[in-house]
């Protein structure tokens, strides 16, 4: 994951785990961030998403990624068939003045 400068994740052990690997690589330290909290509003985790600034990794919870995955479907940025919310998953947005201009699914590992 080239560019990336600022690793966010839930505060919640597991989605720790899920970028200690990656933070190993780059160097970085992983905030806590209550936005990405299993029931959270999507509404506040796409303002953390979408807020200017560093690239960044983000670490989350399944609802949070599936109201995600509705929210790039019904932008038409993504087909459904392109779609997904598995676990070890990974979606690549591009965000420019606020708004998600592209999305990347990318399946998990095998």
């Amino acid at each position: 994951m080239g560019g990336v400068e600022r690793l966010l994740s839930s505060p919640y052990l597991r989605c720790r785990q899920t970028l200690e690997p990656l933070a190993g690589r780059l160097g970085l330290s992983i905030g806590d961030e209550e936005r990405l909290v299993e029931g959270t509003p999507f509404s506040q985790a796409l303002a953390l998403i979408t807020a200017p600034g560093t690239s960044a990794a983000l670490s989350t919870h399944g609802d949070i990624v599936d109201d995600l995955v509705t929210h790039v479907i019904r932008r038409g940025l993504v087909t459904p068939a392109a779609a997904g919310s598995s676990k070890a998953s990974t979606w690549q947005l591009e965000v420019a003045d606020g708004e998600i201009t592209s999305a990347r699914y990318i399946p998990p590992p095998r």
